[in-house]
């Protein structure tokens, strides 16, 4: 695997400064990632979400927001299709991604903050680095976002029983979230939640509960009704908005509190 290794020296020449993107904000609009982390870290000494989890993954699914984020940006270059084996070259970082970026805005727009020093091979060059990143965004998010998604939400899940429980992160195997066919999930007729059989012995009839389910049965299908007629490596936006739901609703079931009583799961009452 490699990149084409556009002139880093350049690109810090060009930002102004070696690392950080603050001199050139002012030619882009900087997005907004809720991330999970800090949301986990505050929540440590009520729940044992972050012992199962482990930090190392929850920052893949803040870095995955941050790669659905920028699969809609680099889809809105508009850059020309060529003809290149994605295969042979390296997914770069959220953060180097955007630093190209701002180095083909700044070039293409000639806004203020720009010094124009591409020639107009280096500028094909990036022109094409940033047809294999944006490549390589949407197939990472096809490989590895369901994937990594559908283990959030199942933690998710399945420590707030533990937690509801009384019991720590030494009996997480001890629960066992039921599959589609036995949940009831698609028993509910549309606007109306009944209720749904989360374990053999545990049901729910909270709505944040349901949509967790119901999205970490869609991860667990890679959504098949969303992307069937895309290719990985294509920008799927039904496929990015439904994996940023999916965290969505799953951090919404981490942040609240739950007891369970007479067998169904229920949010704590303040």
């Amino acid at each position: 695997m490699n990149h084409l290794k556009f002139n880093a020296k350049k690109i810090s020449i060009l930002l102004g400064m070696s690392t950080g993107l603050i001199l050139v904000s002012g030619c882009s609009k900087k997005g907004t990632i809720k991330e999970v982390t800090p949301i986990v870290k505050e929540l440590e000494d009520t729940t044992c979400f972050d012992e199962v989890m482990g930090y190392d993954t929850l920052k893949k699914i803040d870095q995955l927001q941050d790669y659905i984020q920028l699969s809609l940006k680099l889809n809105k270059i508009g850059l020309d299709n060529i003809e290149i084996n994605a295969n042979e070259y390296s997914l770069l970082s959220p953060y180097e991604i955007k630093k190209l970026m701002i180095v083909y805005r700044n070039e293409a727009s000639k806004c203020e903050f720009s010094h124009n020093e591409l020639s107009s091979e280096e500028f094909e060059t990036l022109k094409k680095e940033l047809f294999i990143q944006r490549q390589l965004v949407n197939d990472y998010i096809y490989h590895s976002g369901y994937n990594l998604t559908a283990t959030f939400l199942l933690t998710v899940l399945k420590t707030e029983i533990l937690d509801a429980k009384g019991l720590d992160e030494n009996s997480y195997d001890t629960i066992k979230i039921l599959p589609s066919t036995e949940s009831h999930i698609n028993d509910n007729p549309t606007g109306f939640m009944d209720y749904i059989q989360l374990t053999s012995d545990i049901s729910s009839r909270d709505t944040d509960i349901y949509n967790t389910l119901r999205d970490l049965y869609n991860m667990q299908n890679k959504g098949e009704i969303n992307h069937k007629e895309y290719e990985p490596f294509e920008y799927n936006s039904e496929r990015n908005k439904m994996i940023e739901k999916a965290i969505k609703n799953g951090t919404k079931v981490l942040k609240k509190e739950y007891r369970i009583q007479n067998g169904s799961l229920k949010r704590k009452k303040k």
